[in-house]
């Protein structure tokens, strides 16, 4: 599998980020040259073009506290919409399951770990203090994941 940045739809072919119009005018001008070795090209440019028919764009407006956006900037990247794709990528990668509240968890009056739900908002007793544990929400049932 050749290493791909689907963000602009380019490849990275023989050292180059190429384009599918790019990997095109390439194989077209091996062709009107008479140079029939294309396979190459003609790989790089069916890989490319799957990998975008199997990705979708999503272009959305995030409004954050500063609190928030500096844990953002703690997990890293060049820049904001880098870390902001660097986090929904390791969400998706905890199996789908929601990060509990801020993701600590604090103690309640009777000695017990409590979090609040991200839908719901209701007070979840944490069921154990290994970390990570994953539970969900007794009210909505919602997926939850303390790693703190």
């Amino acid at each position: 599998m050749s290493d791909i940045r689907l963000k602009d739809a380019k490849i990275n072919f023989q050292g180059h980020w190429l384009s599918a119009k790019e990997l095109t005018a390439m194989l077209k001008g091996k062709l009107d040259a008479g140079d029939l070795k294309v396979a190459d090209i003609a790989a790089a440019l069916e890989e490319l073009n799957a990998a975008m028919e199997n990705s979708h764009t999503l272009e959305e407006r995030v409004v954050v506290t500063k609190e928030v956006y500096e844990k953002l900037v703690e997990l890293g990247g060049e820049d904001d919409k880098a870390s902001v794709y660097k986090a929904v990528m390791e969400y998706i990668q905890t199996d789908g399951t929601a990060s509990a509240g801020d993701g600590t968890a604090h103690e309640s009056t009777n000695g017990k770990s409590v979090i609040k739900c991200t839908k719901c908002k209701a007070l979840i007793e944490v069921p154990s203090d290994k970390r990570p544990v994953v539970f969900d929400c007794p009210i909505c049932g919602t997926g939850c994941r303390l790693t703190l």
